[in-house]
C-alpha cells in the first residue's frame, strides 16, 4: 500500500471505515463531496480541519478503485469438534464454505493428524484447541491460519455475529497464515512469523 499517513482504520470508529486521520470523517465523505462539486476551498470551509486530507483522500480512492476484488474462495473453515454442530449454520448463513470435523475425519484424531488434514486441503481451523497454536509455534510454518476462540460460552448464538465480523475483517490475514484469538473482549492476530497485534 502507498504511504496514507493521513488516513486511518480504528474499528471502533465509523466501523472500522477509512477516516481522515482518526477522525470521524470517513474518506468516502469527503470524496462524495468532491463528486458533488463542491470545491476544495467550499469544502474547507465547511470542514476547516481537514488541512491537506481532501488531496491524500482523492489519492486513496484512485489507490482503491485499481484492486480487483478476488471471491474468497482459497479457503474453507473447519469447525474442530470441541465446538457445537451449529456453528455450521451460522457460517453457511453468512456464505461462509465450512465444514464440521464430526462429518469428515474420526472424532479421537490427533491435532498433528487434524492439522495434517487442513494443510493438506487449504482450510483455516476454527477451534477451542490451545495446541494448534503451539504447533504452528514449534513446526515454523506459514500456514493453516487458525482461529481459536478462548470464551466461557462459545454457543454460537453468543459469539456467531463476532465471530463472522472478525473472519470477513481478517480474511486476507487468513489467506495468508495467522493465529487469530478471540475472546469476549478482544481479539489477537499473530501472523505466522509470530508477530502480535492486538485489536
Amino acid at each position: 500500500m502507498l504511504n496514507f499517513n493521513r488516513i486511518t482504520f480504528d474499528p471502533n470508529v465509523m466501523g472500522g471505515k477509512a477516516c481522515i486521520r482518526g477522525m470521524r470523517v470517513t474518506v468516502g465523505t469527503v470524496v462524495g463531496l468532491v463528486a458533488s462539486g463542491y470545491t476544495n476551498t467550499e469544502i474547507l470551509n465547511a470542514y476547516p480541519y481537514l488541512e491537506e486530507d481532501i488531496r491524500q483522500s482523492l489519492s486513496y480512492a484512485a489507490w482503491r478503485v485499481q484492486e480487483i476484488e478476488i471471491p474468497l474462495n482459497f479457503y474453507e473453515l473447519l469447525i474442530d469438534m470441541n465446538l457445537p454442530p451449529e456453528w455450521v449454520n451460522v457460517f453457511v448463513d453468512n456464505e461462509l464454505h465450512v465444514v464440521h470435523w464430526r462429518d469428515i475425519g474420526d472424532s479421537r484424531a490427533s491435532d498433528n493428524i487434524i492439522m495434517a488434514w487442513i494443510r493438506e486441503n487449504n482450510y483455516v481451523v476454527f477451534t477451542r484447541d490451545l495446541d494448534f497454536g503451539t504447533l504452528l509455534a514449534t513446526t515454523d510454518v506459514h500456514g493453516p491460519s487458525v482461529i481459536q476462540v478462548r470464551a466461557k460460552d462459545v454457543m454460537p448464538q453468543t459469539l456467531g455475529n463476532l465471530l463472522v465480523r472478525i473472519i470477513n475483517q481478517h480474511e486476507s490475514a487468513l489467506e495468508s497464515g495467522v493465529l487469530l484469538t478471540v475472546t469476549e473482549d478482544r481479539v489477537r492476530l499473530r501472523d505466522l512469523l509470530f508477530r502480535s497485534e492486538d485489536m
